[in-house]
């Protein structure tokens, strides 16, 4: 069953599409999620093509198996008390923590540099430096499916709540610095 068949199976009707992507080229420098963007949201001189005022966020999830233990407001202040209720029914589940702090190094900066509200959850890094994360050990056998499940129903709300709000989440100001060689 694909994801909007569950939606319809389940009576929800979000207000917004929701898109779900799998992106190639995330460790060699986010080259599948960035150049997607420039195809569809904004190109390398900053014009910013219509479809982009319409993406109210982005949210990533990057380190395989790992609960969420919450989620980067990526120095989005406005978003951050958005998130805290959100994140408040899975406080049981282990994700309590909003950070208005920034990460890097995942597919969501691509959408954050065109100007599209973009966020990586916070999860626990297991075997993220191990010998089984990124090489031909990283499989089936090594994922820690309770900790899938839980990262499933934190990020499917999440996903669900940004659909269903009366207006899109609030956006930083765009900044326009090179993508590649500007700190991203």
């Amino acid at each position: 069953m694909n994801p909007g068949e569950r939606l319809d199976s389940l009576g929800l009707k979000p207000r917004r599409t929701i898109r779900l992507a799998l992106w190639d080229g995330e460790e060699q420098g986010v080259y599948g999620s960035y150049l997607y963007v420039q195809n569809h949201f904004m190109d390398k001189q900053f014009n910013i093509r219509p479809e982009q005022k319409k993406i109210s966020a982005y949210f990533n999830l990057d380190n395989g198996s790992g609960r969420i233990r919450g989620i980067y407001a990526q120095s989005n202040a406005q978003v951050k008390p958005i998130f805290e209720r959100w994140l408040k029914p899975f406080h049981d589940l282990g994700a309590t923590h909003v950070t208005i702090a920034n990460t890097g190094s995942t597919d969501h900066l691509s959408f954050d540099w065109a100007g599209i509200p973009g966020f990586q959850f916070i999860q626990d890094p297991l075997d993220y430096e191990s010998r089984s994360h990124h090489s031909n050990l990283d499989n089936y056998e090594h994922l820690q499916i309770e900790d899938l499940k839980q990262a499933a129903i934190v990020v499917a709300s999440f996903v669900y709540e940004a659909a269903m709000t009366d207006k899109m989440l609030p956006r930083k100001p765009l900044q326009k610095k090179n993508f590649l060689f500007e700190g991203f």
